[in-house]
């Protein structure tokens, strides 16, 4: 449908996520959605972390400050930002939009994800930012989990609770 901006967002992560040659038709459908919902916020996160993969710098640093603008009004009305959080590293956006950060993983053991993040777990400004990790299995006590508890400002192992029941996912864990 050409007047609907839903459809016209799912087109462009088919077009984003299937290949580079798709790129010109990804960010034409990417405008399009922007022109029939301006104010489609995940568009707007989408398309300032896209384009520069293809070396579009048009209006760059004024996406930034939309995309800031997005973030401020879905933390105040308590909705989850629409930026992707490994695209917010990248983004300057100041401290006080990024005051906690959570890692949530079945693996802080030896695995691949405290092997390539091993290094950025501690490398958190605390001055700026609260940390915490939930462990969503038991610690096996590694040298990798070690680390991990170590550099942690919070560290909750809630692999009991979930050993409880589905239901369990729903306790609020702040």
């Amino acid at each position: 449908m050409p007047t609907m901006a839903e459809a016209h967002a799912n087109l462009c992560s088919i077009y984003k996520d299937s290949c580079s040659a798709l790129v010109e038709a990804f960010i034409k459908s990417y405008k399009q959605v922007l022109l029939l919902w301006p104010e489609f916020p995940e568009v707007t996160c989408n398309i300032l972390h896209t384009l520069p993969c293809v070396c579009s710098w048009e209006n760059h640093d004024k996406m930034f400050l939309e995309v800031e603008r997005i973030i401020k009004r879905q933390i105040n009305m308590s909705v989850l930002p629409s930026v992707q959080p490994f695209h917010a590293i990248a983004y300057p956006i100041g401290p006080l939009l990024a005051l906690k950060i959570s890692y949530v993983s079945n693996d802080f053991d030896n695995h691949p994800l405290p092997h390539l993040m091993g290094s950025v777990f501690g490398m958190h400004n605390r001055e700026h930012v609260e940390v915490f990790y939930y462990a969503l299995s038991p610690n096996n006590n590694t040298k990798w989990s070690q680390h991990i508890q170590f550099e942690a400002e919070h560290f909750v192992d809630v692999s009991a609770i979930l050993q409880q029941g589905p239901w369990s996912v729903l306790v609020d864990l702040t």
